[in-house]
């Protein structure tokens, strides 16, 4: 080792840089770094490691294709259970003396070899040979997991939407080894997984039939597997949302959510519900077939009005990492009197700040924290009593970006009273009258309307009558009805012609409100408390 070098302990990989996480055990600090020397034959908690072998493991595993080869690791990745829910092995020499990873290493070798992953070979001396690693993890239940193919968050509120006011049921399915499910169409060698590799045969390498995780083709090939396999059986692929697929025949209705191996499946027959789940366990190994209890890590308690979602576990966990459990709550997460700047802070920009952050930024990210704590419980309510009604809200806020002095845009989607798409961004451009932002924040939200009536006609849901856009700006909603261009406004032709137009063909329609009645108004400023507490009311928030 280098005179300059410190001994540390290995704790992981970023997920935000290629660096390696490392703990020094001496001052109990953090280091990242790309430049480390990896001794093997020391474990500084191989006690802690011991202990975990006396309880009963809840393992995920599955094998990785890399690059290069790791020393001593295979591309597996597996969990055993953990009275430390951060300790996670990174060394597969390591990994196999102990009963519980040594079990789950090899169901998950077991189960490439009942798949036909692989078949071994000599190795080609015209192809590279990619490497192969055990990748250790402990997976995390419903409020905590990480998924793939993903379905658009928008598509699943709206199809919740639809579901629960047609009074469906739901099925929520998840597949095991995803993908190792779907075939290859390129030749591709790896290496044998260390330490459970053929040892009649160790110079031989694994052709690969079917993809493997870690490989850059195995989303796409688990992806054609899964969507040839549902189009034969009758599904159609949504083209607003290729994660969507829906199934028309007769009176019958079904939709298929797909997000990597998490399915949602819901319609309107529960005899073709079952029969399709039965099809569908018999093609791919399905791990349970239970009521939708959650997606994309959001809690979904169903209730007598409807479901109701909520993200309590996912802010605990925020809280618990910040060391804020107990911390004070507060009522706002904004400063009414005090926006910040580039160089003293603001809360609701914070994600600009990053690459600059102070400690009046600090300050801010924890008035956040105290007010999830206080607002911990609370979530919205999808009611059972919706209707197929489209309306929307637009507002911004005029060069309130005390920096460059950009105006901010933003947009509430309901479907019936449920709400279910909101966006605020930062303009791209400077506007130079309140009349232009509040136009260019109507646009913004016209594209999204445009594309969730296109995903409503797929769903075969007919909206009754044109939807409406609330905006507080009498001169914009005047703007959007005048057929007469000035040239004052040419550079907003695009988004002019493009409002337009679909004001004129009765697609949609432009209605001014008060600002009291504003519902977006609560994403482009902070408020105070009480006009909070009646947003979080009209939001359908509780």
């Amino acid at each position: 080792m280098e005179p300059k070098s410190r001994p540390c302990v290995f704790l992981g990989y970023s997920k935000n840089q290629s660096v390696y996480l490392c703990l020094d055990l001496v001052s109990q600090k953090i280091f990242v770094s790309r430049h480390v020397m990896f001794d093997e034959t020391k474990f500084p908690f191989e006690h802690v490691t011991a202990d975990l072998t006396q309880t009963e493991s809840n393992s995920t595993h599955r094998p990785t294709a890399t690059a290069s080869e790791c020393p001593n690791s295979s591309s597996m990745s597996t969990a055993p259970p953990s009275t430390t829910d951060t300790l996670e092995l990174t060394c597969a020499t390591h990994a196999i003396k102990d009963t519980n990873w040594k079990k789950a290493m090899m169901e998950e070798l077991k189960a490439l070899r009942r798949n036909n992953t692989w078949e071994l070979v000599h190795e080609p001396s015209d192809r590279t040979v990619v490497g192969c690693k055990w990748v250790f993890r402990v997976k995390r239940n419903a409020d905590g997991s990480v998924a793939s193919l993903v379905v658009k968050p928008v598509t699943i509120r709206l199809v919740l939407s639809i579901a629960i006011a047609n009074g469906w049921s739901f099925k929520q399915m998840d597949v095991n080894n995803a993908f190792l499910q779907g075939d290859l169409t390129d030749e591709v060698y790896m290496k044998q997984p260390p330490v459970l590799y053929d040892k009649k045969n160790p110079e031989m390498v694994c052709k690969l039939k079917k993809a493997i995780y870690g490989l850059k083709q195995a989303p796409r090939a688990w992806y054609c597997a899964l969507s040839n396999f549902l189009i034969s059986f009758g599904f159609k692929n949504s083209i607003a949302d290729t994660s969507l697929f829906i199934y028309q025949t007769g009176s019958i209705l079904a939709y298929l959510l797909v997000y990597v191996d998490d399915l949602i499946l819901t319609g309107n027959d529960g005899n073709f519900l079952q029969r399709f789940s039965t099809t569908l366990a018999n093609k791919f190994s399905i791990k349970d077939l239970v009521q939708l209890h959650c997606v994309l890590g959001i809690e979904v308690l169903h209730t007598p009005k409807g479901l109701f979602l909520s993200q309590s576990k996912y802010i605990a966990d925020i809280l618990n990492k910040a060391n804020m459990v107990g911390a004070k709550e507060c009522t706002n997460p904004l400063s009414v009197a005090s926006p910040l700047k580039l160089h003293d802070g603001t809360v609701n920009k914070l994600s600009q700040f990053m690459h600059k952050p102070s400690t009046l930024h600090l300050q801010a990210l924890k008035i956040v924290l105290r007010y999830l704590k206080g607002t911990i419980q609370h979530g919205f309510l999808l009611s059972s009593a919706a209707t197929t009604s489209l309306k929307m809200y637009t507002d911004s806020d005029w060069a309130s970006d005390a920096d460059d002095r950009r105006s901010t845009s933003a947009y509430i989607v309901y479907h019936g009273s449920n709400p279910i798409s909101w966006c605020f961004k930062k303009q791209k451009t400077v506007a130079r009258s309140s009349n232009e932002a509040e136009y260019r924040a109507i646009a913004l939200g016209v594209s999204e309307l445009t594309w969730i009536q296109s995903l409503l006609n797929e769903l075969q849901v007919k909206v009754p009558k044109a939807p409406t856009i609330f905006c507080d700006n009498l001169s914009a909603t005047y703007t959007c009805a005048n057929p007469v261009f000035h040239t004052r406004m040419k550079h907003l032709a695009l988004d002019y012609f493009f409002v337009r137009e679909k004001v004129s063909a009765g697609v949609l329609n432009i209605k001014h409100i008060p600002t009291q009645e504003e519902l977006a108004d609560a994403l482009t400023k902070p408020l105070s408390t009480e006009i909070s507490e009646v947003d979080f009311q009209d939001w359908c928030l509780r």
